[in-house]
């Protein structure tokens, strides 16, 4: 019945398919028990059902049959091929995670009856799924296993031409297009010919290639060769087609042409079809095209759309990323743990088997109730034991998640800071300037360099303890020098930094210094992440009879009591501060350290008090009074930090910037300072203590910081007034799917994921001032009227008086204008424009432009900058534009002019 489908229509064949279905399922209770040739026909049924299905995209009816399949057959090339059905299903569906998932249990299937072409397309199928989602360390481990293990086997033609045209898209995944179009151009076309699907892959490959190494005429050839295979068509191909055409528009620079093609695709009904690198690719298009064409305010909608589509894309990638090498590490775990399993079971089936032999002389009643309570008892051993051991791998999984998660933040903040140093360095001539950014830089890594050797101290030490030489200094000199050289960091920050020791400066002590230095480091530094401004920091050195004694006391945010046994374990955080990042290996380097110098460590801490370690170490000394001197017992400040909040007398935008990192600081302050006036804090509390005393017009701030994170920051400005609308950025190393309902619990803005751009910063700031500036620039303009000439002069003066009269309201719009006037909306902007030729938008633009002419000739501000922020304007190209065009001279050159007639007079 099934092979006569030529004949009849497809819904007669998918009836007479049901119909087989229903014959078997009704005369027989279970399918295990078919006869071979009945088993072999009630699959291919299902298989039949399911390609048919598949093909139509209708994915409910596929996983009916799947689930047919998998709840009653064995055979594992039937289980592999409903598997790859189901990965389909899956994939169309944008679920990513369980068609890899669908397509390993597929391999597995295939592995087990050694279906070499079988395993060939799954792994086919996922280096298309690890191509789309961008894993390069999981496309290349798939070429790497169809190149190496499979292409030298005896497969078809076509199975070889697949895997070939698999690798050249992975070399031009990876950036060679040269070398991909070679593997291409070797191929013989007559090995798949026949095979429109695979001459589609293959034209695909060919079309992509040579866009990428910019030869348009050949990447025109094969889209048309594409065009032209419509046996295998999708819905959305018509979509991507115009997609291609026009980046090959834009790299021709035919812009125009490059638009047109854009809205054709946009407009397909197929458009939702395509995949987002798709879409991220149109949206570029639109903003070169209209960039280059002028249209700056369509071009920016379009970078916002492409940042926004890019950034999904980035972070779904990464927690999909994360997914699979998470997946894949359980396989591998599995894995061993079977074939553990299967050795055990081999050695319980000899021992059960002589037991057996021996048993058999006793009763048999006795022995037989005998192994069942062993059996009974070894089933629920071994079941307690894997609960114990999930509960364990998932406390770990939380752990490692949790480390990598704080990895990610301490190195993308100074990646962060590096980059834009770089970037800075490429835009200015100013050779101090540049050698300042350069040391910076430097810096940068350095810490990045010193952050991972902590860590691999601390691996090192459970291999092979590391035995660090003696030497000779004095001591007193080297903890004093170790102490101040983090007073520049504290005067930064605003803390207060106090030393005082009992040692003799003159004494040299044999000791570990190495260790030593480490172990200050490392506290110091931990003491002034977690100490806010205006607070202090308390160092004590002294020798003893027990040895050197180093106690660090911290006015920070302090730990609980049930954390404190805890906190010098690896890669422990407290977890009221988890937001605050960090590797989490600070405390527990120096518990090593101390440890392995047979010293000790105590922690004492109240919360929100602060928090005292005290250390002590033996040292080798023949008396210690020798080292002593009584008469130093004062402490000496050596921070003098001096906090205030910047009161610039300019009329530039107010930006309150907070992050606890000192070089991150020190970056925005070199990036946005020249264009607006920034206070910096450094943590939440201190930000929050800012705002209460002055009004700012954007916020951006860190998301991991002491005592308030940005959440918590941002929750408590909600409660201030004014600061219900204050734009909120927030820089954070988290992925988008994390953030997203947060923003909208919170009200945040936007955000940006570290490392960002400069250029994406800027661009954002500017636009969220931007938005906001008008409303404000309009309630800080005097309460002048703004006269125009010409016949309806008093009907514009009305308009003036309503603006003037409503001047402090924050919600009066265009719309209420009109309202007050007697018309709608767009009555309103109609009479207008036949009254004065002008919209009410450049009604506003007037009035702006007039009292900018007005600024600059009363010499109120001292730079274009701060006029622009008075008006109500962003664009200083824009100003500069359209202040000519209306006054004849451009706003720099009247501004020389009016200084020249000073120096004249």
């Amino acid at each position: 019945m099934l092979n006569d489908v030529s004949a009849v229509s497809l819904d007669t064949t998918l009836k007479r398919a049901d119909r087989i279905l229903n014959f078997f399922e009704k005369e027989l209770s279970s399918i295990h028990h078919l006869y071979s040739d009945s088993s072999k026909i009630y699959a291919k049924t299902l298989l039949f059902l399911l390609n048919i299905y598949d093909g139509k995209k209708e994915y409910d009816s596929v996983q009916h049959y799947y689930e047919k399949i998998e709840n009653n057959l064995l055979d594992p090339e039937v289980l592999g091929n409903a598997a790859l059905y189901k990965a389909n299903e899956k994939l169309f569906k944008k679920k990513y995670f369980e068609s890899i998932r669908s397509l390993q249990k597929a391999l597995d299937y295939f592995k087990s009856i050694h279906a070499t072409d079988k395993e060939i397309v799954t792994y086919l199928k996922l280096s298309k799924i690890y191509k789309k989602i961008k894993s390069t360390a999981l496309y290349k481990e798939a070429d790497a296993v169809l190149m190496n293990h499979y292409l030298p086997k005896p497969i078809s033609a076509l199975l070889k031409s697949q895997i070939l045209i698999n690798h050249a898209s992975y070399i031009a995944f990876i950036g060679d297009t040269d070398a991909a179009i070679n593997v291409l151009k070797t191929l013989n076309v007559d090995d798949f010919n026949s095979d429109a699907r695979i001459l589609k892959e293959y034209y695909t490959a060919f079309k992509r290639c040579y866009l990428k190494s910019n030869q348009t005429d050949s990447a025109r050839v094969y889209i048309n060769k594409i065009r032209e295979l419509k046996s295998v068509a999708q819905p959305e191909d018509k979509a991507i087609e115009n997609i291609y055409l026009a980046i090959i528009a834009l790299k021709e620079q035919n812009y125009k042409q490059a638009l047109r093609y854009v809205e054709i695709a946009q407009n397909d009904s197929a458009f939702t079809y395509v995949a987002q690198s798709e879409v991220l690719k149109l949206h570029r298009v639109v903003y070169m095209s209209h960039k280059a064409l002028g249209n700056y305010k369509k071009a920016f909608k379009a970078l916002e759309n492409f940042h926004s589509i890019r950034d999904s894309i980035k972070s779904f990638n990464l927690n999909l990323n994360a997914a699979i090498l998470n997946f894949k590490l359980n396989q591998n775990r599995k894995i061993k743990e079977l074939h553990e399993i299967n050795a055990m079971n081999t050695v319980k089936m000899e021992g059960n088997k002589k037991f057996y032999i021996f048993s058999t002389l006793l009763i048999s009643a006795s022995v037989l109730i005998l192994i069942f309570l062993i059996i009974l008892h070894k089933r629920k051993k071994k079941r307690l034991k894997l609960q114990y051991e999930n509960e364990k791998m998932k406390e770990v999984a939380v752990i490692k998640n949790n480390f990598i998660e704080n990895l990610s933040h301490e190195i993308r903040t100074p990646i962060t800071i590096t980059l834009g140093y770089l970037r800075l360095i490429t835009k200015t001539m100013d050779y101090s300037k540049i050698v300042e950014y350069a040391n910076l830089t430097i810096r940068n890594n350095e810490q990045i360099v010193t952050m991972l050797d902590n860590f691999l101290s601390l691996l090192k030490q459970d291999k092979n303890p590391i035995e660090s030489r003696k030497t000779s200094k004095k001591m007193e000199v080297f903890l004093r020098e170790s102490t101040f050289a983090f007073q520049g960091v504290a005067e930064i920050k605003g803390v207060y930094l106090y030393y005082k020791s009992n040692i003799k400066t003159d004494q040299e002590i044999e000791f570990h210094y190495d260790d030593l230095h480490k172990i200050i480091n490392n506290i110091m530094s931990n003491a002034l992440k977690y100490t806010s401004p205006t607070y202090g920091i308390y160092v004590h050195t002294f020798i003893d009879k027990k040895g050197l004694n180093i106690i660090v006391k911290d006015e920070g945010i302090g730990i609980d009591k049930k954390e404190q046994k805890l906190i010098f374990n690896r890669f422990y955080q407290t977890k009221n501060n988890l937001t605050n990042g960090g590797f989490g290996i600070g405390l527990s380097l120096v518990y090593e350290l101390v440890t392995k110098l047979n010293g000790t460590i105590k922690l004492d801490s109240k919360k929100n008090v602060g928090s005292v370690f005290t250390i002590q170490l033996p040292l080798t000394v023949e008396n210690t009074l020798l080292y002593i001197d009584e008469k130093k017992q004062e402490y000496q400040s050596i921070s003098k930090p001096e906090i205030t909040i910047p009161d610039e007398k300019n009329n530039l935008p107010q930006v309150l910037i907070v992050d606890d990192n000192i070089e991150m600081i020190g970056y925005l302050k070199d990036l946005l300072e020249p264009s607006l006036t920034c206070t910096f804090a450094f943590d939440g509390a201190q930000a929050l203590a800012f705002a209460k005393k002055k009004q700012y017009d954007l916020i951006l701030t860190d998301l991991r910081m002491p005592l308030l994170d940005g959440y918590q920051l941002k929750a408590e400005l909600q409660q201030l007034k004014n600061y219900e609308n204050t734009p909120f950025i927030v820089m954070t190393s988290s992925a988008k799917e994390y953030l997203e309902h947060k923003k909208e619990e919170y009200g945040i803005n936007d955000y940006l994921i570290k490392p960002f751009d400069s250029i994406e910063l800027l661009t954002r700031i500017n636009y969220h001032l931007e938005k906001n500036i008008y409303k404000k620039q309009l309630q800080s303009l005097e309460n002048e009227l703004i006269t125009f000439n010409g016949p309806h002069a008093e009907f514009m003066e009305k308009v003036n008086a309503i603006i003037l009269e409503n001047i402090n309201k924050k919600e009066f719009t265009i719309h209420k204008l009109a309202k007050q006037c007697g018309y709608s909306h767009k009555q309103f902007t109609k009479i207008v424009q036949n009254k004065t030729g002008m919209t009410p938008v450049k009604v506003i633009l007037e009035v702006r432009l007039r009292k900018a002419y007005e600024l600059i000739v009363t010499k109120q501000y001292q730079s274009i900058n701060e006029v622009l922020y008075a008006v109500g304007l962003n664009s200083r190209s824009y100003f500069n534009k359209v202040f000519q065009k209306r006054f004849g001279v451009k706003p720099g050159k009247l501004i020389k002019k009016l200084k020249t007639k000073v120096v004249v007079q």
